[in-house]
């Protein structure tokens, strides 16, 4: 790279409530996905695991289908999907969890898409990821203050994959609606919660974030929303994955130097110290290559790095602690080798991939466009980069969609302004007291004599020519008549440190309850549906 290809974009989420930031408008995005085509064209003749690269974005297509619609029908009836060879797909996807409506809103944008290109609607459930919580903040009325209380719907499984955890707890499972209403009934009338937490009771599977999704996917289809979920853990043991995985563990070395050089030239761009971010960089130790994976056994609890070795022979895949070592033979086939990943995975050994190349994989193989949210499109940068330089050809494009949702509660009064004026005042009675007392003035209270006489003296100090000739003198006469001006005031200091407390109570909970980071499932249906009805209504 001898120029800098990643260039610094500021993305944020709307700030306002009820406001959505979508990329292009829905009604640009049939030529995000013909453009797609054409660029898709041009990685036709790259052989990737043994087959060319149109080859194996068919494979995966086919298996995406095959995939979706035998999950989706175990909870909902799928026939409403049709397709034909020549649909375009267009994907999102999450991990399970109680996100909260902005992230829901690319599902509502991607059925909007998708019914006006004509496409197939794919939600994928990112469920090769870990539960980074079992609990969610609900606000709480306190005495003088707002606060947040984290209510849990389970314990923390000793395993934290999300593909694997089931129910620890079914007390506290069943009692969650119930012990979140105590507190949000206060704010929020009739949520979607009781409606949602039924549907994730009755899901066929013992899967919590399973049972998550598919409740989620079954309110989307009362709502009129047409798409099918496939958990990704489902597509990683399958032929195609495989087929890429086996293309990167023969081009480890060259995949490692493209992953690395795109992470640490968008580091410097982004001006990121923190090497955690946007991802650490792949390491070589001795002569093991990491791949940009995870593996588990059913004897790690934990996952595990994912490295692999070339000897004279064979292609070794082990993990760090080296609890497996794995071999291929490097005089088999491809298709032998692709086999034998997916025997692998049929036994105690599972392969998943990391944030950047699920969505490679995501966007070149399995879809003609994706739509990611904030955070997403930015490290996707990092991905733009990889596949620019690993497989020789321009990135497809890919869509964005965010919304701001505030709960629909009366929200304090906006202090700012007064915390500001507040904290002006009290600096003002230290260091200039007399502006204080002019301040009195001007809001109409009279002032008794001697604060009257004290002005006239300190004005006179201010013009007195010993400022220059006589500097200390004059500062220790300020000094005084600062003081017995303060003198006259006994009770201000405490008074305005007491009312800019008061006002930083109410701020810091006008603040908290605008908050956009609360579940979907505290909002009223009503307040989703407005939002997403308003916010979708682009050119």
């Amino acid at each position: 790279m001898n120029q800098a290809s990643i260039t610094y974009r500021k993305l944020q989420a709307p700030l306002g409530n009820g406001e959505c930031f979508i990329e292009p408008p829905i009604s640009e995005s049939l030529s995000y996905i013909h453009a797609n085509q054409q660029r898709f064209a041009a990685f036709a003749d790259i052989e990737i695991g043994g087959v060319s690269f149109t080859a194996l974005r068919q494979q995966a297509r086919d298996e995406l289908i095959t995939v979706g619609q035998k999950y989706t029908q175990t909870y909902l009836d799928p026939t409403h999907t049709k397709m034909t060879e020549t649909t375009s797909i267009v994907l999102t996807g999450h991990q399970p969890t109680l996100f909260h409506p902005g992230v829901w809103f690319k599902n509502f944008y991607l059925d909007h898409i998708a019914k006006h290109t004509q496409s197939l609607a794919i939600n994928l459930i990112i469920d090769h990821d870990l539960i980074k919580s079992t609990s969610i903040k609900v606000p709480t009325q306190n005495p003088n203050a707002v606060g947040l209380k984290n209510i849990a719907y389970d314990v923390a499984a000793t395993s934290n994959r999300i593909e694997t955890t089931c129910i620890q707890d079914e007390n506290l499972f069943r009692s969650f609606p119930q012990r979140v209403a105590e507190q949000l009934d206060v704010f929020v009338k009739d949520p979607i919660l009781k409606s949602f937490w039924t549907l994730v009771q009755q899901a066929r599977t013992d899967v919590v974030g399973h049972k998550f999704s598919q409740a989620r996917h079954q309110l989307e289809h009362r709502l009129g929303m047409n798409s099918l979920d496939v958990p990704f853990s489902a597509l990683c043991c399958g032929a195609s994955f495989a087929r890429l995985l086996l293309h990167l563990i023969k081009n480890a070395d060259r995949f490692l130097r493209v992953y690395n050089a795109a992470v640490c030239e968008y580091r410097k761009v982004h001006r990121i110290r923190n090497l955690g971010q946007p991802v650490p960089e792949l390491e070589i130790l001795s002569d093991r290559i990491e791949l940009p994976l995870w593996s588990w056994t059913s004897s790690t609890a934990q996952r595990q790095r994912l490295f692999c070795r070339v000897s004279a022979e064979q292609l070794i895949l082990s993990d760090l602690p080296t609890s497996f070592e794995l071999r291929l033979d490097l005089a088999a086939s491809s298709s032998q080798c692709v086999e034998q990943l997916q025997a692998w995975q049929q036994t105690d050994i599972q392969f998943r991939p990391r944030a950047l190349l699920t969505t490679i994989f995501s966007r070149l193989f399995l879809g003609d466009l994706f739509i990611h949210g904030i955070g997403g499109s930015k490290y996707d940068q990092v991905t733009d980069q990889i596949i620019s330089e690993f497989f020789g050809q321009q990135p497809p494009l890919f869509s964005i969609a965010t919304a701001t949702l505030g709960l629909p509660v009366s929200l304090p009064d906006d202090s700012s302004a007064g915390i500001a004026a507040a904290t002006i005042d009290m600096r003002h009675l230290q260091f200039a007291p007399d502006k204080y007392l002019r301040k009195l003035e001007r809001l109409g209270i009279t002032l008794d004599s001697q604060q009257a006489s004290l002005l006239i003296e300190k004005e006179q100090l201010l013009n007195d020519s010993r400022s220059i000739t006589d500097k200390k003198t004059w500062h220790q006469s300020i000094q005084k008549i600062n003081q017995d001006i303060r003198n006259t005031l006994p009770d201000a200091a405490i008074r305005l440190e007491s009312q800019r407390q008061q006002l930083e109570i109410t701020q810091k909970n006008r603040t908290l309850l605008q908050s956009r980071e609360f579940p979907f499932l505290l909002f009223p249906q009503k307040t989703l549906a407005a939002l997403l009805e308003t916010g979708l209504k682009t050119p």
